[in-house]
This record gives C-alpha cells, structure tokens and sequence, in this order.
C-alpha cells in the first residue's frame, strides 16, 4: 500500500504544481478577462475570428478597386477608421487576436482589391511568443505579397505599439518591441513604395511605455489614443490614388 499511497501523493503534487504554472500564467497575461477575450476570439474554425475573416473575405471580392486599406489586429479593427477620419473610401480589415501569420494568410484577398493605401500595424500578439526576426521575416512576406499582387499600392507600415505593464503585465517586451520597430523601418527605408510611421513613438511615454492616458488595458487603445493615432497618419491620407483596375 506505501507504494500505492507515495504513488498518489507525488501525482497530487505534480497536479497543484501544474494547476500554480497555469494560474500564474493566466495573472501574468491580464487574468480573467484576458482568458475570457481569449476563449472568445479562439481560432478554432468556428470563433469570432474566423467568421470575421470569411466576412472580410466576402466584401474584398466586391471592394472597388483604390480604397485606403487598414490591416491589423485588434488594435487596427477597433478603429472606426472611416468614421474616425470623416473619408468614405476607408475600409477596416483588422481582426482581433491576429498575428503576422494570420495576416500573411489572408494579405493576398485583400490586395486582390488594389487599395490605393494600405496602413499596416502587426505583431504585438506574435512577440510574447517568437523571435522579433521571425515575426519580421513574416512582416516582411506580407509586404513583398502587396508588392506582388497590387505593385501600384502605396504601403505604410505604421510602428507596432508599446504595451504598458503598469497598467496590466501583458509579459511583453517593451525593449523587443523597440528592436522589432527598428527593423520594420529598415525595411520601409529599403524600398521607395514604402513609408514608415512612427506611431508608436507618438503614443509613448518619456520611458517607452504606451502611455497610459491613450490605454485602458495596457495594450489597447482608447478614444484618446485613436486620436492622437489619427493626428499622426492624416498627413497620408491625402494624394493621388495610382491603383485602378
């Protein structure tokens, strides 16, 4: 029976154990209400992201050609963009929850539509998790596929924003993000059909974190820090289209 009763206790232990890591794993990235966001927007073929990208799909098949294109994540999506910027040719394609890797495998449907415009901001879902020069690798894939199907498409990468641990530890990096947004403007610098824009530094605090007057979670934006977004990127959005059909 010793053996039997040992036996019990070390599988307790190694449960608790396992039950803690778990716990504090869920603390760290937000708590409950990161879980609940997250079982919400699961990407299980039939979750909210899901149906939003065959949505998505669905209106790029029949968007005009020239449009000013926004693709993004959560962050992106939750900008009421042609509203905000009082411009009717505007179109949103975030998607909440979605990384570099999502972005890459829906890109092609939407420069199929061959936007004028296309303001891109991706990867703070991807950094908590993979390299900055993997995520890069991918960001730079999605800009190579727009060049590819709509060469006439005037990309801008717009800097991915800092989170703020103070507010909520995401268990992202402030530093990495710097380094990743170091990257992306190479990148933009390299090719003349692109533009960087400093958003991220605009929406910062004297120490690179998001500040937390534009957040209400630490990553996400509030009414505040869309406008400040939108006083950054309205310089672009005025000239002359090249894209057509």
């Amino acid at each position: 029976m010793r053996p039997i009763r040992l036996l019990l206790v070390a599988s307790l232990l190694l449960n608790l154990a396992f039950v803690s890591a778990t716990v504090m794993a869920i603390h760290r990235l937000g708590g409950i209400g990161y879980l609940a966001f997250k079982l919400k927007h699961r990407d299980d073929g039939s979750g909210y992201s899901a149906g939003r990208l065959q949505h998505l799909r669905s209106l790029d098949a029949a968007l005009p050609a020239g449009k000013i294109v926004f693709v993004g994540d959560s962050i992106t999506e939750a900008g009421e963009w042609s509203e905000f910027l009082g411009h009717h040719d505007v179109v949103n394609r975030g998607i909440g929850g979605d990384s570099t890797a999502r972005i890459l495998d829906r890109i092609e449907s939407v420069a199929k539509t061959r936007p004028s415009k296309l303001f891109l901001m991706a990867g703070i879902n991807d950094l908590g998790a993979f390299d900055e020069r993997e995520v890069f690798d991918r960001y730079r894939q999605i800009v190579d596929t727009v060049r590819r199907v709509s060469p006439g498409t005037r990309i801008y990468l717009q800097s991915t924003l800092p989170v703020n641990r103070e507010v909520r530890d995401t268990g992202r990096d402030n530093g990495r993000v710097a380094q990743f947004n170091a990257l992306l403007a190479g990148l933009a610098a390299s090719d003349d059909r692109v533009e960087w824009i400093d958003v991220a530094r605009a929406l910062a605090d004297r120490d690179g974190n998001l500040d937390r007057a534009y957040t209400y979670d630490g990553v996400h934006l509030n009414g505040e820090g869309y406008a400040r977004w939108k006083a950054v990127i309205l310089p672009y959005l005025h000239g002359t289209s090249v894209a057509t059909r």
